[in-house]
């Protein structure tokens, strides 16, 4: 066969290359024309039986006379007549079924030939692109695309009709007759050497949505949602641009007292505070400098080109002035005050070092008074031998028996059913109190002592779990968090099997939750792992979703039986239709990868009745019931408020008052 090359035209708008009325792009096509295109035709069965027909009449009437010759004849040729109707009305029938089959499709098929143009198109072109099915007959399928996405077809259609091994469905823009384009994901069957088709078939569904759901969870990965400034993972990603550069200065801004504003005020009036604390900040900064809410009520300022030493002080302190002003938020006048951090650049430092130097420089700003701006100097770093000494504590701390696990409830949306629980871990430090896992997590991880540390935390849930089963005969699910670390060593698989196999509960009635940003970060160990875990019986589930961005491939890869969806977004979802729409985006991407959803930080009424109308089927949050110790939960009494739920309004639960924990036991 000899190649040859083939122009595509695109018309204008969105979809040409470049700007103009026309644009043109060349794309080799693989599929050389042949002499000869041959079409199945319903006639060629009826000739073939007719000539059959003849030739046996010929062979009986040589030896017969001529009477017997006329009725012979005469007998076979309305044998032929009644055959050939009866072939034709079997082929009328099946291709009246398949035709159904075709109309009644919602996904778009489209045939193409050896040659690569569009022989047929079924109904759904027009429901689905706009089009008349006849309108693009005759026409090269790569003249279809956004000519970005041509080659890619035309490199799949190459692999198929040479029979290349399994060629993976592909996702591309279709030209829409509007101008614009739908994304479309296309499977390839070749069909070539059918004669009842002789051409690639293929196979689309419209996955529009799905990318656009895409789009706005890679936006929400870089950028907070409350504020619209910069998040960490941007911010981060600036810095490292920036680094090893004298000229360079970072600012960590923190919020004094809004604990105080938030609990006083409420979450919205924090929300609110938060909002404009931001752009009172972005008023203060030139156009090339990044400012970024790192989390919570915590800000970071990356300033470039400029003599840091002298400049960033200055600049800290139009901050402290712009952010003192008084605000009003809920109708109560507010004076706020920030402290802040700053550490300037230098040739031979890290983006990580910049980022610790700010980082002891605003907690010594904050031990010296708060409200006030600390450039940092070495001496500081002497305060990170308190982290030194927490170490050793944490050390010590499983073999002291300091840590506890408080148990949060989950309930079924449905009927208020309580499933099971998730078991939080606490450290009751002897001189710190009572510390949370964002306090020495992070700690463990870097020490290694997570793992010991899991392998407690998988034991005394598991038992605890099975007390609970025996007292109430009631199957009632754990679920226990993971570490990336964990997934990074094949010792938490025995882990696990000892953790079960000594507490005798089902192994589906224990659920590992891995957090959203360590899927990110897994690599073909960990994958390993996940799947070596799901083989023992155990149910995983994907926590924190959406707070970073994963690959939706990635994601449907992994052997996930659940999906959490975290506060930010619970507490996003009653404000508007935007965040409303997206949040219900993620469940029925969740319902689409066949995931049952739990919806995390329940705080108001508002929310529950929320998420129960975007169809999560679990929920849990301090609304419904708060984390306890394993003395203070009862079962029976967590049920009966499950229930009280779904059977109308019930008052939020009330939060755990200050209480210092001994040996797992609550004491005034």
């Amino acid at each position: 066969m000899v190649s040859r090359w083939h122009r595509i035209r695109v018309g204008s708008g969105p979809l040409a290359r470049r700007a103009g009325d026309r644009a043109t792009v060349e794309a080799e096509n693989p599929w050389p024309r042949s002499s000869l295109r041959t079409r199945p035709r319903r006639w060629l069965a009826v000739a073939t039986l007719l000539a059959v027909a003849g030739l046996w009449v010929l062979v009986l009437t040589t030896s017969v006379g001529a009477n017997d010759r006329q009725l012979i004849a005469l007998v076979f040729s309305a044998l032929v007549v009644v055959a050939g109707a009866g072939v034709l009305r079997g082929l009328g029938r099946a291709d009246a079924r398949m035709r159904a089959l075709i109309d009644s499709s919602l996904d778009l098929v489209t045939i193409v030939d050896a040659d690569g143009d569009v022989i047929f198109q079924s109904p759904a072109i027009a429901r689905m692109l706009s089009f008349r099915t006849e309108v693009q007959v005759g026409t090269p399928v790569a003249h279809l695309l956004d000519p970005d996405d041509a080659p890619l077809m035309v490199e799949s259609f190459r692999r198929v009709r040479a029979g290349d091994g399994l060629v993976k469905p592909v996702e591309c823009r279709w030209r829409h007759a509007d101008g614009s384009a739908r994304w479309l994901e296309t499977v390839f069957n070749n069909l070539l050497d059918d004669p009842k088709v002789r051409g690639i078939v293929l196979n689309s569904r419209d996955v529009t949505e799905r990318h656009k759901l895409g789009e706005q969870l890679r936006k929400r990965a870089f950028h907070d949602p409350l504020t619209g400034l910069a998040n960490r993972a941007r911010f981060e990603e600036r810095l490292g641009q920036a680094s090893g550069r004298a000229d360079t200065a970072v600012l960590f801004i923190d919020l004094d007292n809004f604990k105080t504003v938030n609990d006083s005020l409420g979450h919205a009036a924090g929300d609110e505070f938060l909002t404009e604390m931001a752009h009172r900040l972005s008023r203060c900064m030139r156009t090339g400098d990044t400012v970024a809410r790192m989390g919570g009520d915590e800000f970071a300022v990356l300033l470039v080109g400029l003599d840091a030493n002298m400049r960033a002080p200055r600049i800290a302190d139009r901050i402290l002035r712009e952010l003192s002003a008084p605000i009003e938020v809920h109708r109560r006048a507010i004076t706020p005050s920030a402290s802040i951090g700053i550490a300037c650049g230098s040739s031979d430092q890290t983006a990580q070092e910049i980022l610790r130097d700010a980082d002891l420089a605003l907690y010594e700003a904050k031990r010296s008074g708060k409200a006030q701006a600390k450039l940092y100097r070495p001496v500081m770093h002497t305060a990170a031998l308190d982290q030194l000494e927490l170490e050793a504590d944490l050390r010590l701390a499983l073999e002291r028996d300091e840590f506890v696990l408080h148990y949060q409830p989950l309930f079924r949306l449905t009927d208020g059913e309580l499933t099971g629980y998730e078991a939080l871990m606490r450290w009751e430090h002897p001189t710190r109190g009572l510390l949370l896992p964002g306090t020495f997590i992070e700690l463990a991880e870097q020490t290694g002592l997570i793992i010991p540390l899991t392998r407690w935390a998988l034991r005394a849930a598991c038992k605890q779990t099975a007390v609970w089963q025996q007292l109430s005969e009631v199957p009632l699910e754990v679920a226990v968090n993971l570490s990336l670390i964990n997934l990074k060593d094949y010792e938490i698989l025995d882990d696990v099997s000892a953790a079960l196999a000594a507490s005798a509960i089902a192994s589906d009635e224990l659920v590992l939750e891995i957090t959203e940003s360590t899927v990110i970060r897994e690599h073909d160990m960990s994958r390993e792992i996940l799947h070596e875990l799901k083989k023992l019986g155990v149910r995983l589930a994907l926590d924190d979703f959406g707070t970073g961005y994963s690959s939706l491939s990635r994601l449907s890869q992994l052997p996930f039986d659940c999906l959490k969806i975290p506060r930010p977004f619970i507490e996003r979802i009653t404000h508007n239709d935007a965040d409303f729409a997206l949040t219900r985006g993620i469940v029925d991407l969740g319902h689409h990868l066949d995931l049952s959803i739990v919806a995390e930080g329940i705080e108001t009424p508002r929310q529950l009745t929320s998420v129960r109308a975007i169809g999560c089927e679990l929920a849990q949050g301090f609304h419904l019931a708060t984390p306890a110790a394993a003395n203070s939960t009862d079962p029976e009494e967590d049920r009966t408020r499950g229930h009280n739920l779904a059977s109308g309004p019930t008052p939020p639960a009330q939060r755990p008052s200050s209480l210092k924990l001994v040996k797992g036991r609550a004491a005034s």
